[in-house]
């Protein structure tokens, strides 16, 4: 807490892209928004994939 941080945003499409050409497998996501509990901030979505490796590697 107190320390500064970088985020990054994608797009659920984006993000799925570029799992997705990592490999992986995305056999189900959820999305919700979400506001943090602090001074002047806004809403923003949260996705939640499930990804998966492919079972021959």
């Amino acid at each position: 807490m107190g320390q500064p941080a970088r985020l990054t945003s994608f797009g659920a499409r984006a993000f799925g892209d570029l799992v997705t050409g990592a490999g992986l497998t995305v056999p189900a996501e959820e999305c919700a928004r979400s506001t943090p509990d602090l001074p002047e901030a806004m809403p923003g979505p949260q996705l939640f994939p499930r990804a998966r490796r492919p079972a021959d590697r």
